[in-house]
């Protein structure tokens, strides 16, 4: 799953889960679950990285620019994809439940692949923002 989706979850989280550390599990946990949802991984390229890291950045800071929280949770969620670029570079094996050959890692065809996370990207928007105007 994109970094995108993955920040957007755990920035989500923030609204209902205001303390650090169980943000910071749950967010963690989350990442888990978004790579089970088929989707469509790019290529190892580092310009989709970085755009795909731009638009994180972006989500988060347009959703939730002054919470520290959320950049928290957006953190953790997206944390344990390091080591997929560390592997890239041979600088690491993948050891993350998610990331282990054997989890059933959800892909799909680049198209129907990329419709799935944009959803799951607007759902935790969407999700977010009414929690803010609710102040859940």
């Amino acid at each position: 799953m994109w970094a995108t989706a993955h920040a957007a979850c755990g920035a989500a989280l923030s609204t209902r889960i205001r303390n650090p550390w169980a943000l910071a599990g749950a967010a963690v946990a989350s990442h888990v679950v978004l790579d089970w949802i088929p989707h469509w991984d790019y290529p190892a390229f580092w310009l989709y990285g970085a755009a795909d890291l731009a638009g994180a950045i972006l989500v988060v800071a347009l959703l939730f620019r002054p919470d520290r929280l959320a950049w928290w949770g957006a953190f953790w969620a997206v944390v344990p994809d390091l080591e997929v670029v560390l592997a890239v570079f041979g600088l690491a094996t993948p050891r993350f439940p998610s990331h282990r050959p054997w989890f059933p890692h959800g892909s799909a065809p680049i198209l129907p692949g990329i419709v799935i996370q944009v959803s799951v990207i607007v759902f935790f928007v969407v999700f977010a923002r009414r929690a803010q105007k609710k102040g859940w």
